[in-house]
């Protein structure tokens, strides 16, 4: 999907904040269970679609974030995103910048659809910036406010063979948000090759925030005969504070 819509409360279930252990651990952490009764429906940034997944390939960990769905009850004629979050901190102002870096890998799902990570995200969810690619090879850098999105610079562009292209490849995607006098900028780095920074100097900018992942599906999907299946390792930050 070139663009996505952002969903609010109605169209999926959200579950709260899970525990800040698990993810530098061999095994995921009680409250990752999907039907762990401590969650609190409405805290945004969770869906009981992603969900704890033993892959050594991924991230530094060996342990995975799954998406997986074959609920046909969250196809969308416009297509739905879905996304969770962590609470880990950090500034655009911090040397480096605000950074977030994981390993992704999309092993069902439309080809077109994008999925990748989320950083600077505020209180409440529902407004962030994003780092989208699809198998195809490309990558679109976005800005999400109260759950609309916009894509920033010129939109979907070829990482030029970078990315690594097809199902089942990883590929390691990463995005460092930095102060300018004028707001910000969002330098993106795909398999180790860093791109044009993408500038925003709008009124408001998101300089701090949490971070964490995102998965954008299209018509028809997903489904029974159309499921979605992604992975992410987390690289920077670690702990997610999931």
């Amino acid at each position: 999907m070139r663009a996505p819509v952002f969903p609010g409360f109605c169209y999926f279930a959200l579950f709260g904040v899970l525990s800040v252990a698990g993810l530098t651990s061999c095994t995921p952490p009680a409250s990752w269970n999907s039907t762990n009764g401590d969650r609190h429906p409405t805290d945004p940034g969770y869906t009981s679609f992603f969900d704890p997944y033993p892959e050594t390939a991924l991230g530094s960990s060996g342990i995975a974030v799954r998406f997986y769905s074959a609920d046909s009850s969250f196809e969308g004629i416009a297509g739905y995103s879905f996304w969770m979050f962590g609470t880990a901190s950090g500034c655009a102002a911090d040397a480096g910048g605000l950074v977030m870096a994981a390993d992704v890998d999309k092993v069902i799902g439309y080809s077109a659809a994008g999925f990748g990570i989320v950083f600077a995200v505020q209180a409440g969810g529902a407004d962030f910036y994003a780092l989208l690619i699809d198998i195809a090879g490309n990558w679109e850098i976005g800005k999400v406010v109260n759950r609309v999105y916009n894509a920033m610079g010129p939109g979907w562009r070829s990482s030029g063979g970078v990315l690594h292209c097809g199902y089942n490849q990883i590929n390691r995607i990463g995005a460092a948000v930095t102060e300018t006098a004028n707001g910000v900028e969002i330098a993106v780095t795909l398999n180790g090759t860093v791109f044009a920074s993408i500038q925003d100097t709008d009124s408001t900018v998101y300089s701090d925030g949490a971070f964490g992942f995102v998965v954008t599906t299209a018509p028809g999907e997903p489904s029974i005969t159309n499921p979605v299946d992604v992975r992410f390792g987390p690289i920077v930050p670690a702990d997610l504070g999931l």
